[in-house]
Order: structure tokens, then C-alpha cells, then sequence
């Protein structure tokens, strides 16, 4: 049995598509359906029902498969190791946000900063939903994730916080809240919620924290201009979350139009209604020689951020 034979299946099984798949391994049809079709006699059995347009895998097939992937995994794993070995720290480390990053950020910055004295590693930042991001991870083409501590709640994922803030209610003058020092979480559960929101995906810290609140918010919009977003909430359309950051960034900033000086700012008053953001990665993939170094240095960054109460608070907004 050779490895090109497997690594055929493994493309078969996973377009289910013999046209397909020999297209994106750059072969003939007829070759890797000769290939695929060796491979079943030596197994002594068929691995895939065929249809007219498409194939897939019987239960000898998806047993095969199990296996298959983890011979590929573990031949990644041990390129990856020897090139470590070889190179130390170089190639390239993959962060992807859940959130927006916007400037000012200590992440960007301190990303910024690891890339200038590491030339030899290049940094790349993606913003995907949730879904992509586990998906991304798993198939090894991130190494990394920045997300709230509830987006990735799994077993194989292990998250490290590095700064929390707090949570805001953004209403306008008219609202029944304007007037407020503080509100409950529980009296927003019949309001429309307006938020920025680039990457589809429920599980994000609206969600979630409407759930603790004993709710599941009504999203009226959902959009990526924080404009538009201040318009529709000044407007009556509903409300929105906005972090401490974001706030005092609206506030000290100097308010030309007149829908920006109609805008609230009211503090929520549960204790658990915090963003909580940290870093993210799989348990059972190995960090490169990169990946590893960068993790340290923004954890080691965080951990003397965070004991320095008197810092300032600077985040995604």
C-alpha cells in the first residue's frame, strides 16, 4: 500500500467527487479511479458507494478514513517538527479574530512588535465567524484564534484569557433608559438589539450573555458600521452594546454631528457582564517553533498588563 494511494482516498473521500478530486490532485479520472479501485482489492473490499455524480464511503470506507487522516496528521506533525529542528522559529503564524480589530489595540500592537524584532516570521490576521475559525484551526491553516471565552467552549480547545472589559447599554436621549444610572440585563430582554457584527455565527458575547440574563436577544440589525449602528440607536430603532473603550473613545472625541451628542451610555448592572478576551488554540496539534514563541510573548505581555492596574484598558471597542 503507498502513500500516493492514500493520499488519493483521503482526496475521494473528502470531495466525494472522482472529477473533482482528480482536478485538485492535477491527475486523470481514469487514473485515480484505477488507483482507488487497486486500493480496494488489496483491502479485500469496497470503501465507497458510487452514484451517478458522486461517490461516498461505506462503513469499510469511513473506518479507513478515520485512519487515513491520522497517518496524514501525523506525517504534518513530523514535518513541522523536523523543519523546527532545522529553522527554529520562522515561517509563518495565522491569527484569526472573531471580532474586529481596530487601532488603537494592544494586540495589533503587540503583534506589531513581535513581527518587527522576528522578521523571520511572517503574521497574518484574518476576521472569520466562529464556525470558520474551528474549522480553520482543525484543518491547521490558523494557529490561533482571539475570541471571547464562550465562543470556543470545547474540549480540544484551550483558551487563554488576557483582558477583560466592562460592558455599556447604547441608547439614545429618548430612550425609556436614558435617564438611568444603571440597568439590569433582565429589563432588556423584550428591546430590539442593533450590533456590529462583521463574521456570522450565534455564539458571540451578546448571546451569550443574554442567555446568562435568562433570554435570547431579538437582533433587529446586524451590520459592520458603528455608525449606522449609533444613527439607528439614537433613532429608536433599539439598543446595542459598547465596550468602556469605545465609550470613552465617543466621548473624548469631539461630537460634530448632531445624532452623536444624542447618544447614552448606561452601566449594566451585572456583575458577569464583562467581555472576556483571550487567545485560543487546539490541544491536539503542535504549535510550531513560531506559533509557540509568539504565544509567549503575548501571554508574558498580557500577564504584566493585567497586574498593572493603572494601565489603561485599550480593546476592540
Amino acid at each position: 500500500m503507498e502513500l500516493t494511494q492514500l493520499k488519493y482516498f483521503k482526496a475521494v473521500a473528502e470531495i466525494q467527487h472522482f472529477t473533482k478530486a482528480a482536478d485538485q490532485l492535477h491527475i486523470s479520472q481514469p487514473s485515480l479511479s484505477k488507483a482507488i479501485s487497486n486500493l480496494e482489492d488489496e483491502l479485500g473490499t469496497n470503501l465507497f458507494e458510487r452514484e451517478k455524480k458522486s461517490v461516498y464511503l461505506n462503513e469499510f470506507g469511513q473506518c479507513f478514513y478515520n485512519h487515513v487522516k491520522l497517518i496524514f496528521e501525523q506525517l504534518a506533525e513530523a514535518e513541522l517538527e523536523i523543519s523546527d529542528m532545522r529553522l527554529g522559529a520562522h515561517g509563518d503564524v495565522r491569527v484569526a479574530s472573531s471580532f474586529e480589530l481596530t487601532e488603537p489595540n494592544p494586540i495589533l500592537e503587540n503583534s506589531w512588535k513581535f513581527y518587527m524584532d522576528h522578521p523571520q516570521i511572517h503574521f497574518h490576521f484574518y476576521q472569520q465567524s466562529t464556525e470558520q475559525i474551528l474549522n480553520l484551526l482543525e484543518t491547521r491553516f490558523i494557529d490561533f484564534s482571539l475570541c471571547t471565552k464562550d465562543e470556543l467552549n470545547l474540549p480540544q480547545i484551550k483558551w487563554n484569557h488576557l483582558y477583560s472589559e466592562e460592558l455599556f447599554l447604547l441608547t439614545g436621549e429618548d430612550s425609556i433608559f436614558s435617564s438611568r444610572t444603571s440597568v439590569k440585563l433582565e429589563e432588556l430582554k423584550d428591546e430590539n438589539f442593533i450590533i456590529d457584527k462583521i463574521a456570522p455565527g450565534k455564539e458571540d458575547s451578546l448571546h451569550h450573555l443574554c442567555r446568562q440574563a435568562g433570554f435570547t436577544p431579538k437582533i433587529s440589525f446586524e451590520g459592520n458600521s458603528i455608525k449606522m449602528t449609533g444613527m439607528a440607536v439614537v433613532k429608536g430603532y433599539g439598543i446595542s452594546f459598547v465596550s468602556k473603550t469605545r465609550k470613552e473613545r465617543v466621548l473624548a472625541s469631539p461630537r460634530t454631528e448632531p445624532w452623536e451628542k444624542k447618544l447614552r451610555f448606561i452601566p449594566i448592572d451585572n456583575d458577569y457582564c464583562i467581555k472576556e478576551i483571550g487567545i485560543a488554540h487546539l490541544t491536539n496539534k503542535r504549535l510550531s517553533a513560531a506559533a509557540s514563541l509568539f504565544l509567549e510573548h503575548i501571554l508574558e505581555y498580557f500577564s504584566h498588563r493585567n497586574q498593572d492596574k493603572s494601565a489603561p484598558v485599550i480593546t476592540e471597542g
